[in-house]
C-alpha cells in the first residue's frame, strides 16, 4: 500500500521583505472551493490567487528583486489576452471579481524558441453584479455557438514568446462564474462541470477535501502525469521518482511561501532527495 508522506519546506528566496497591505490567510468562498474541485478533478496543475492579490501587482515588474510579483506569472497569457481587448480590461476583470483559477495539462514544448503552452480554463469567481460589470468589455468580440452555449471568442498575435496566435473563447456560467478558455473543449467540459454545481445549489460531486494550503491566497497544485506524449515539457525529468503531488502556498503578508510534496513510500524525503540539487538549496525545513 502507498502512504502519503508529507514534507513541508520554507522558500527561503521569499522571505527578504515584509509585506502588510495583504492579508495572510483567505476564507475561501464556497463558490471558490466548487471552482477548485471542478479543476482539480480534471487537470494537472491548478492555480488559485486572489483577484486583489493581481490588481495589488499588476503594474510591478516580474524581475523585481522583491518576487511578488511572480505569483502573476501563471495568468499572464490570461491578462496579457484581455488587455488585447482593451488596456484595462484585465484590471476591470480583477476589481469585479474575487479570485481567478486555472487548470493546465497537456504541456507541449515549442517547435524552436519560446515557452512550453498547455491547453488551459480559466474560472473567474465574480462578485455580485461582476458579470454586469464585465460583460461590456467583451462586446467587440465575435460570438459563436459551441455545445448550446453562447461564447465570446478573439484571437491576438502570439503572446509570450510564443511562434502563432493564441485564441480565447468565454462565457458565463450562471452569474457567480466566467469561464475563459484557450480551446474549445477544454470550455465544453470545464463549463459541463461548473453547471453541474450551479445545479446542485455550489455543491460539488467530487470531493473537496480540506487542505491547510486552501486558506492561502496564493495556492498551486500539481499532480505529477509521468507519460503523455512530452513529458519533458511537464519539467519532471529532475524530480524524484516517487513524488506523486507538489502543492506550493504563499503567506504574502510575512514574505514566505511554502511547498508541500507528497511521496510514495512510509519515510519522509529529505528535500535534496525530491529536488535537482540547483534547486534545493532555495528551501529550508519547517
Amino acid at each position: 500500500m502507498t502512504i502519503s508522506a508529507k514534507k513541508w519546506l520554507t522558500l527561503a528566496h521569499w522571505l527578504a521583505v515584509a509585506l502588510f497591505s495583504l492579508p495572510m490567510m483567505h476564507a475561501e468562498t464556497p463558490a471558490e472551493a466548487s471552482g477548485a474541485s471542478v479543476l482539480l478533478s480534471k487537470f494537472e496543475t491548478v492555480v488559485h490567487e486572489q483577484s486583489s492579490l493581481l490588481a495589488e501587482t499588476r503594474n510591478t515588474g516580474i524581475d523585481t528583486v522583491d518576487g511578488l510579483a511572480e505569483l502573476r506569472i501563471p495568468f499572464l497569457e490570461l491578462t496579457e489576452g484581455l488587455k488585447f481587448l482593451g488596456p484595462d480590461y484585465d484590471l476591470h476583470l480583477e476589481q469585479n471579481s474575487t479570485a481567478f483559477l486555472l487548470g493546465a495539462e497537456e504541456f507541449s514544448p515549442p517547435s524552436g524558441l519560446g515557452p512550453v503552452t498547455s491547453r488551459r480554463s480559466y474560472v473567474i469567481v465574480l462578485k455580485p453584479n461582476g458579470l454586469k460589470m464585465v460583460a461590456q468589455d467583451f462586446a467587440a468580440t465575435a460570438v459563436v455557438t459551441i455545445n448550446g452555449a453562447q461564447v465570446w471568442t478573439w484571437t491576438t498575435p502570439p503572446l509570450d514568446g510564443a511562434s502563432t496566435p493564441a485564441t480565447f473563447y468565454a462565457t458565463p456560467i450562471g452569474n457567480g462564474y466566467l469561464l475563459i478558455a484557450n480551446d474549445k473543449q477544454e470550455l465544453v467540459t470545464s463549463a459541463d462541470g461548473l453547471s453541474s454545481i450551479i445545479s446542485n445549489n455550489l455543491k460539488s460531486t467530487a470531493p473537496i477535501i480540506a487542505n491547510p494550503y486552501r486558506s492561502y491566497g496564493f495556492w498551486a497544485h500539481r499532480s505529477i502525469r509521468r507519460s503523455g506524449p512530452a513529458p519533458d515539457a511537464s519539467g519532471f525529468n529532475d524530480l524524484g521518482v516517487d513524488v506523486s503531488e507538489l502543492t506550493l502556498y504563499a503567506s504574502i503578508s510575512d514574505r514566505k511561501g511554502y511547498v508541500e510534496a507528497d511521496v510514495s513510500g512510509g519515510d519522509a524525503k529529505s528535500i535534496s532527495a525530491l529536488l535537482p540539487a540547483s534547486q534545493s538549496t532555495l528551501f529550508e525545513p519547517v
